[in-house]
């Protein structure tokens, strides 16, 4: 029950990757049964011609390999303060891992270092590791879309929640080094990963907008201001 239509059929699909959503509130399971290829008709063409192009999202130039090391634990745990700014992350062991300052209040970020689709990464969230470190990549993913139990035949064009997102780091906090930039991410793409300079870091920044991708549709819920998934790896 799921039409997605190629925004771009001047162009050649060459293949298709199904992904489902790693973990929804509704425990839903979503199955992939058959992808079938569909002629366009005259009606398909007029219904989609004023439909507003999504941009093409420039494909990883490196991927996560097996011997990646996370550098946050997605098992940790939050230390409970009275102060929701910062947020510190603790490790199994209860040692400090890291600082999360200036999110949004709107939104939760105990998911942030998990592979759930939960919103929680807003622009200017910074992220101020224990100690500095050298890492070899950051790894970052975009939300799916809103819950809808009906048949969702628009998707795949303008309704998954898009965002483009802007991943600066640094040393001292003082001095930036923007280390990735992608526009129009959403969840179905999986992760977009970014190598990192090969010297000690210790924050991470995130500047990020969905406002270019707001519709009418469904009440505006296509756009995703907010990243679900970061992680650093060594």
């Amino acid at each position: 029950m799921h039409e997605w239509v190629n925004p771009y059929p001047e162009l050649t699909i060459k293949s298709v990757s199904f992904r489902c959503p790693p973990g929804r509130t509704s425990g839903r399971i979503e199955v992939l049964f058959a992808v079938t290829g569909i002629v366009t008709t005259p009606y398909d063409i007029a219904l989609w011609k004023d439909r507003k192009k999504m941009p093409l999202v420039a494909a990883n130039t490196i991927e996560l390999e097996a011997n990646d090391l996370p550098v946050i634990p997605s098992e940790g745990t939050w230390l409970e303060e009275e102060d929701e700014k910062p947020l510190t992350f603790l490790d199994e062991n209860g040692n400090e891992v890291c600082k999360v300052t200036e999110h949004s209040p709107e939104y939760s970020i105990r998911h942030v270092f998990k592979r759930l689709d939960s919103p929680g990464l807003t622009s200017g969230t910074t992220i101020k590791l224990a100690s500095p470190l050298v890492c070899k990549k950051l790894a970052l993913a975009g939300q799916f879309y809103w819950e809808y139990f009906g048949p969702k035949v628009h998707y795949g064009v303008t309704d998954f929640r898009r965002l483009d997102y802007i991943v600066e780091v640094s040393a001292d906090g003082k001095q930036w080094v923007m280390v990735g930039e992608k526009k129009g991410v959403c969840g179905e793409d999986g992760e977009h990963v970014h190598a990192l300079p090969n010297t000690p870091i210790q924050y991470v920044r995130l500047k990020t907008s969905g406002i270019d991708y707001v519709s009418g549709i469904n009440g505006g819920q296509t756009s995703g201001d907010a990243l679900s998934w970061i992680q650093l790896y060594k």
